[in-house]
Order: C-alpha cells, then sequence, then structure tokens
C-alpha cells in the first residue's frame, strides 16, 4: 500500500468532508434543545447546517467575547436561560448545552452549572456539551461525548428490563434487515433505537432494555455509562462488509444472547453473494475508490477478497476498529494508494482518475470521477443486507452519472 501525502501539515477540509454534524446527531434527542456557547466564528457552519437540514428551530446562540473568554461565562449562561426559554414557541424537555474548544482552557465548571439551572428551571434537563475539534483525536472526540450526553438523558427505572437497544446507528435500520430478523428469533423485542421516539418520555423506554448492541464505535462511551448506570451489558457489533466476519459477528452475538444458534441466515448470505456476483459483472475491473464509510480499510479488503480493482482508499485516520484490515493490506503490499483528505498535498492530485468508480464524496473530490456510490456513514447497512445493498449503489453509480456538489448539497454533508 502507497501512502500519499505529508504526515505533518496544516490541514485542509475539503468540501467533501463531513458527515452527521453535533447538531443533527443531538436533535435525535425528542423535545430538546440546542444551545452554542461560543465565538460567532465558531458558530457559523452549524448554523448554517442547521438551516439546511431543518433544525434551526432547534438551536440558539450566545456568542462571546474577548471580555467572556477572560471573565468567565457561567453568570452569561444563566442570566440567557430564561431569555431563551421567553423565545421558545415550546418549553423544551432537555438543552444541550455546548461549549466550544476555548472552554478546555477556560474550565467552566459544567457540571455545577447544570445541576444550578435543573434547580432554577424546574422539569428541565440540562446536559453540557464540548465542540471542540481539537479533540477528534482524543479517546473522547465530540462524536463520542455528545453521544454519551444524549443516553444521559435516560432515568434510571425499576422493574424488569426487556427488550434490545440499537445505538450508534443514527439512522433506523431497514425492517427487512437480518439482524432484525435474528433479535426477533431471539425473542428479543422490542428492538429500540432514538429514531422511534417522538417524545422525550417515550424516549426514556430505552432504559428499559437489557442490553445494549452498539453498530459505531462512536457510541463506545455511552454503551459503558449505561452498563454503569442502567445494568444494560452491551455487545460492540460495527458494520462490516466482509461476508465471513458477518458470520463471525453473529456467533458473538448468539453468544452474548444466549440464544439464536439454530437461526438460518443462508437466505440472507445468498442474496448478499448473488448481488456481489451481479455487481462484479457490472462493474468490471474498474478503478474503484474508497471512502465514506467508518471502517474504510476494511471494506477495501473486502471488495478485494470479492475481486473488485480498488485502486485507491481515502480515510482521515485509522480507527482501532479498523487497524486490522489497515494492517493487512499494506502486509500484502498491495499498490493500493492511501490518501488522507486533509493533506494539502493530496489536493494536487484531484481528478488522477476520473474513470474510478468513487465509493463516497471524498473519493468523488479527489479522483474527480462523476460515477459516484452515494454511500456516507454506513448509514441504513448492516449484515448481509448491508452487503446487498452497497452492492445495489456501486452498480448504480457504474452505469449513471452524477454531479457531486448535487449530491453534497442533498445530503446536507456538515464540514
Amino acid at each position: 500500500m502507497i501512502e500519499i501525502g505529508d504526515t505533518d501539515t496544516l490541514q485542509y477540509s475539503p468540501p467533501s468532508h463531513g458527515d452527521w454534524g453535533i447538531v443533527r446527531i443531538a436533535a435525535l434527542v425528542p423535545e430538546s434543545h440546542m444551545l452554542f456557547v461560543c465565538p460567532s466564528a465558531c458558530g457559523r457552519h452549524g448554523a448554517l447546517g442547521a438551516i439546511q437540514q431543518g433544525f434551526k428551530d432547534r438551536l440558539s446562540y450566545i456568542y462571546i467575547d474577548r471580555s467572556d473568554i477572560i471573565r468567565g461565562y457561567a453568570e452569561t449562561i444563566k442570566s440567557n436561560i430564561p431569555l431563551l426559554l421567553e423565545a421558545l414557541p415550546k418549553r423544551p424537555k432537555a438543552i444541550m448545552i455546548y461549549v466550544s474548544c476555548l472552554d478546555d482552557l477556560i474550565g467552566t465548571d459544567l457540571d455545577s452549572l447544570r445541576a444550578e439551572l435543573e434547580a432554577e428551571h424546574g422539569g428541565i434537563r440540562f446536559r453540557a456539551g464540548h465542540m471542540n475539534p481539537i479533540s477528534l483525536d482524543s479517546a473522547a472526540p465530540p462524536p463520542l461525548t455528545t453521544q454519551s450526553a444524549m443516553f444521559s438523558f435516560l432515568e434510571t427505572t425499576g422493574g424488569d428490563k426487556f427488550g434490545i437497544n440499537l445505538i450508534g446507528n443514527l439512522t433506523p435500520l431497514p425492517r427487512e434487515n437480518d439482524l432484525l430478523a435474528f433479535l426477533d428469533y431471539c425473542g428479543a423485542a422490542p428492538i429500540r433505537h432514538m429514531s422511534d421516539f417522538d417524545t422525550f418520555e417515550g424516549f426514556q423506554q430505552m432504559a428499559k432494555s437489557r442490553a445494549n448492541l452498539v453498530l459505531s464505535p462512536i457510541a463506545s462511551l455511552a454503551a459503558r455509562e449505561m452498563e454503569r448506570k442502567h445494568g444494560q451489558p452491551f455487545a460492540p457489533m460495527f458494520v462490516s462488509y466482509d461476508l465471513d466476519e458477518i458470520a463471525e459477528s453473529y456467533g458473538r452475538l448468539a453468544e452474548f444472547l444466549r440464544r439464536g444458534a439454530g437461526f438460518d441466515f443462508s437466505r440472507y448470505k445468498s442474496d448478499a453473494e448473488r448481488e456481489i456476483k451481479i455487481a462484479l459483472e457490472v462493474i468490471g475491473d474498474t478503478p474503484i475508490a474508497v471512502s465514506g464509510v467508518l471502517k474504510t480499510y476494511g471494506l477495501a479488503a473486502a471488495l478485494l477478497k470479492y475481486g473488485f480493482n480498488v485502486v485507491s482508499v481515502m480515510a482521515d485516520d485509522v480507527i482501532p476498529p479498523d487497524k486490522a484490515a489497515y494492517d493487512g493490506l499494506r502486509a500484502r503490499g498491495s499498490n493500493i494508494r492511501a490518501y488522507l483528505p486533509q493533506r494539502p498535498a493530496n489536493m494536487r492530485l484531484r481528478s488522477e482518475c476520473p474513470d474510478a468508480l468513487a465509493l463516497g464524496f471524498e473519493a468523488a473530490y479527489i479522483t474527480g470521477s462523476r460515477h459516484i456510490a452515494n454511500v456516507n456513514g454506513d448509514h441504513g447497512m448492516f449484515g448481509y443486507d448491508g452487503v446487498k445493498r452497497l452492492m445495489r449503489v456501486l452498480t448504480q453509480a457504474k452505469s449513471n452519472e452524477f454531479e457531486l456538489d448535487q449530491l453534497m448539497d442533498e445530503y446536507g454533508v456538515v464540514v
């Protein structure tokens, strides 16, 4: 594998970069509102993204200046909450207060502030979050801490626990997905996901589930805290597009649930294998550039295993769940090019492979291809059904041309 670009440099943020931003993720908490406390420049892109995604009415700002930074702004937040509540058409059940990376240096006592606000405004739960991109390469980047804050709204309940939560996946799985069929066979119903609930009270049902399946690493911190708070054990079930890995993950899930060993996956697996064969016939040896999913190197390795001509991978970093696939690609000595899109040097290589089939927006941006497989963040993907859907998207991309700008506008990419 050939790695392209400098190792340490000023970073570039391409317009194709991004998936669901903090605003869009936190808005999954029903009957909630977000208050960002930051300099005006820090809030600009989030505000524009909220307008684009239809969340403008779920978001407010307190813009701070130099004097606020010097003196602190806890009192400013406290004095503005009544004004916020007066301005909102409906009193929220929950408020997420986000501070910017400046607060990592200022050190506002957000826990004490939260307690004071809940005492002053009965019936509203407050949580604090950090909008600090400087922590992206740390053990607790904003996506993880945001998920943690969101699920911390769940109150501990008594009684027997029943049902399973799916967490980390930001959109629900299709009804025909094999994971849902397997859980139904195991008698694990009801299956709960954040998107199921329109009310804050309904959202509390997730505290009644007996276990959590973590479909994305962004919910790993939340899962650990939910196990401690609610006694809900969890099982990592990260999305994979490798048929063998999928079979292994279902084996681990059967052990975790202590049931389901007799479930017949053959129909789901054969459907996926059939779609792989169809995609290979259509795509042939067309070069493929991979981006847009969480385990980018894992997807590249799976496509190579199936016989596709993967020539490049675009990924910001090698995350721990993807490390084995990354090491495997390096060990095999393939000629796959690995790009870090944030490296400015790589932008000089734009349009170097305009005939490629680009999987994801960053691959399309760097290659210059108009054959774009609209896959971002594994949304709606899991198991054999996820492989089947991926193959259909790849086949469609090979047969059609798309405008990248239009796809990004429709999706709402957040930088």
